[in-house]
């Protein structure tokens, strides 16, 4: 999200004398696209709408129902995943949400999910990745369109862009 455009509070004495409220950007014109599984949100820092307001390139984003962050002292929820969706503003934003799976459904742990489910996902994942850069860098539709009508059964959301 960093490089994509989101723009956080600089840390106190890393601001050039500029307030520490003063927000800084990672932002990299080389990146035309960002996908997004499993996004946290900016921990501690409020309201995301004004952290991701700069981000100006098209974003998927990729979860699933059951996605949670639960370490101690922290959790996040798919609901945040879905919060940070809503605040960017970016063109051609894309949301993936699969039905059951958790916050490891995309890694390469094999159990999370269920072993039924989770291969489902990461192939679903891998050919939504590939077709979502095809509309993005070559302007290609139809690709997307496919893979929604095929796992259309894996998800509980998707918002095409």
């Amino acid at each position: 999200l960093l490089i994509a455009g989101a723009k956080v509070p600089a840390p106190a004495g890393l601001t050039g004398g500029a307030a520490p409220s003063s927000l800084s950007s990672l932002a990299d014109p080389r990146f035309k696209a960002a996908i997004l599984i499993s996004a946290p949100p900016f921990y501690g820092e409020g309201d995301p709408a004004p952290i991701l307001s700069g981000i100006a390139i098209p974003t998927l984003h990729i979860s699933a129902t059951a996605d949670e962050i639960t370490i101690p002292g922290y959790y996040s929820g798919p609901s945040d995943r879905v919060a940070l969706f809503d605040a960017i503003g970016g063109p051609r934003k894309a949301l993936a949400m699969f039905s059951g799976g958790s916050h490891s459904i995309f890694t390469d742990r094999m159990n999370t999910g269920g072993f039924e489910l989770n291969p489902k996902v990461k192939a679903a994942t891998r050919e939504l990745s590939l077709a979502y850069l095809r509309l993005v860098l070559d302007g290609e539709a139809a690709p997307l369109r496919d893979w929604q009508q095929r796992h259309g059964a894996l998800l509980s959301r998707w918002q095409a862009p």
